[in-house]
């Protein structure tokens, strides 16, 4: 059997990145890529923790420490997706889930099946031990909290058992299906602009019933902007935010990677606002973006910054 790994989390990154705890190795570190984390790290600081000798894994993690339900649970798991196709995150390995003390299957589940079927990971649910087993177990099972101090094999994928004031250490039960950037490279190839893309024309906005297209030269754009007026918003069910949520696809030259349009989801909150960061490695070979309502009656407006 292998030796569990151990890995180090941490809201932000240390000065001085641990090694050892009482003489056992730590092989890497989790890193916050989005949800209510205080801190989404950023690329400079990820190459900087991949740059310690020592280290080998690295885990993304999502926190959610308040989910609504299953909508909620694709959103953020497409968000997800996006950041770990754009670091070129191996399929079968870990993705964590922040839960705290949330208990929220539908949003398990729907997160789950959605990163499994969009990048083909495995979501891992963290939170304390006492809550986080009243949650349906995801395809990467239960990484429980419970701060004993002792490094005991974990009870199901992997446990924290111990808490520091810069940082918090994991166990993990089975180091293959840790992400090991030392075989992977997390960097986004980097992209170019053809000919071709210079011919496309570009237009910056555009405003329908229900529905949104641009084009735009590959590799210029990053960002897909939508803006309405809050008052348009539909009317939610009692208890949830006025939102309105966007199917959007961009649309791709065909290539072995990229054999269609890439799917996704867009969120206006109830200020009237919502934005989707293009995934870095579809850049150079998106060719526009397609946005539809769920019925023709919103009207919205789209650009690309």
């Amino acid at each position: 059997m292998t030796d569990p790994v151990l890995i180090i989390d941490c809201a932000y990154p240390p000065s001085v990145y641990p090694t050892s705890w009482n003489g056992i190795p730590i092989k890497g570190c989790c890193v916050y890529v989005g949800g209510d984390t205080p801190h989404d790290w950023t690329d400079a600081e990820i190459a900087r923790m991949m740059a310690v000798p020592e280290y080998e894994y690295i885990v993304p993690i999502f926190t959610r420490d308040n989910p609504t339900g299953a909508d909620e649970g694709i959103a953020d798991a497409l968000k997800g997706v996006a950041w770990s196709v754009a670091h070129k995150q191996p399929r079968g390995t870990y993705f964590l889930v922040d839960f705290e003390t949330a208990v929220n299957s539908p949003y398990v589940q729907a997160f789950d099946s959605t990163i499994q079927s969009r990048a083909g990971l495995l979501e891992m649910l963290y939170g304390s031990k006492a809550t986080v087993v009243k949650n349906v177990r995801p395809s990467g099972g239960y990484d429980e909290a419970q701060w004993d101090f002792k490094n005991d094999v974990p009870a199901d994928s992997a446990e924290q058992f111990a808490a520091y004031p810069l940082y918090d250490v994991n166990s993990f039960k089975d180091p293959s299906k840790l992400w090991n950037f030392r075989a992977t490279t997390a960097a986004p190839t980097p992209t170019t602009q053809t000919a071709e893309d210079e011919d496309m024309g570009e237009i910056e906005k555009s405003a329908t019933n229900g529905r949104a297209g641009f084009s735009f030269p590959a590799g210029s754009k990053h960002v897909v902007q939508v803006s309405c007026d809050p008052d348009e918003l539909p009317t939610p069910a009692q208890g949830q935010p006025k939102q309105l949520v966007l199917r959007g696809a961009l649309l791709l030259k065909k290539t072995a990677s990229t054999p269609g349009p890439w799917v996704f989801s867009l969120t206006v909150d109830d200020g009237g606002t919502g934005t989707y960061e293009i995934p870095v490695n579809l850049i150079a070979s998106c060719r526009g973006v397609v946005l539809k309502a769920p019925t023709t009656t919103q009207v919205y407006d789209a650009c690309v910054l």
